[in-house]
């Protein structure tokens, strides 16, 4: 029987941080080469000779950036969008859930390309992950120093004995709901929300990185994808989710107003957030399942979607 899929338990997610290895220049990187079945993580996983996923090849006229939808996590290896997709077969993916900086850090370090194109996955986590990342550095510390995460055999017994504590106390505060349809949907009512008045600043700095990121390529092709949370039908929705939802979509029109500013034609935007709905997620985690890699490989190839400045495509 396959294993669920779900990073956020004890189960796997202390797997799934011992896959990585954190540093001040890069954030997190996976261990180098690093090759896991099924029993791991849920799913099969392999890693390239820079700690990313994918062909290593630096000297790509394409490269794809993102958190963790950019890396397709959560299926086997060979179901991932971009390894159904023939045309992005020599891309050089430098996606991974750290801050633009580290993005930014990433790519000057290793890239030798020609900056011909850039495939930005927009996902709503970017901006507290960006936010976490930027505090570590400020710290002088690593992630995983600064969020205190350790993977020892002792703090991963206490993290199973809590986990069902946590998620008793959570459901009561309405922060998770499981939602049943045709099958039980987990969501997180304050996933990746963040306060626009408290952390303004941030978010200003946030764009002006992103910003920089993208002028550094000829095209720029930026897709929104949805989460979950923003997928659940109307009946089953709450005060939560829909404050939550409202702080998505403002934040993305905001990224959206500030990049376009400069009247930029290099660069292409598209929502998808309406392409999707649950049977595209695992139950318990975030991530795209399977059905959700394949559609995304597919609006990828809709010339509708696609900007048609992408010509090596």
């Amino acid at each position: 029987m396959k294993k669920q899929v779900n990073l956020s338990s004890p189960k796997y997610s202390t797997e799934w941080l011992r896959a990585m290895k954190p540093s001040l220049r890069y954030g997190l990187s996976f261990r180098e080469n690093l090759s896991l079945d099924r029993k791991t993580l849920g799913f099969s996983f392999r890693s390239n000779s820079y700690g990313l996923k994918g062909p290593d090849n630096v000297h790509s006229d394409t490269i794809i950036c993102g958190t963790s939808y950019g890396l397709g996590i959560g299926v086997d290896e060979g179901a991932n969008w971009y390894d159904l997709n023939n045309s992005l077969s020599d891309y050089f993916n430098i996606s991974f859930p750290v801050g633009t900086q580290n993005h930014l850090n990433r790519l000057e370090d290793l890239y030798k390309g020609n900056h011909k194109n850039i495939i930005y996955i927009y996902h709503p986590n970017l901006w507290v992950t960006s936010l976490g990342f930027r505090d570590a550095e400020q710290a002088g510390m690593d992630v995983f120093s600064f969020k205190r995460w350790k993977t020892d055999w002792f703090s991963t017994f206490k993290l199973k004995l809590m986990h069902p504590i946590k998620m008793i106390v959570r459901l009561k505060r309405k922060n998770i709901r499981l939602i049943k349809l045709l099958k039980v949907f987990q969501v997180n009512t304050r996933y990746s929300y963040i306060d626009k008045s408290e952390y303004s600043k941030f978010i200003s700095e946030e764009i002006d990185l992103l910003s920089n990121l993208f002028q550094k390529f000829d095209n720029v092709l930026i897709l929104r994808v949805p989460i979950k949370e923003q997928l659940i039908p109307k009946e089953y929705t709450c005060s939560k989710l829909t404050e939550l939802n409202n702080n998505y979509d403002e934040l993305w029109e905001k990224f959206v107003k500030e990049v376009l500013k400069d009247n930029t034609p290099n660069i292409n935007i598209s929502d998808l957030t309406d392409k999707f709905d649950l049977s595209h997620y695992h139950p318990f985690d975030t991530h795209w399942n399977a059905k959700g890699n394949e559609l995304f490989y597919e609006l990828f190839n809709d010339e509708n979607i696609r900007s048609t400045k992408f010509s090596k495509f």
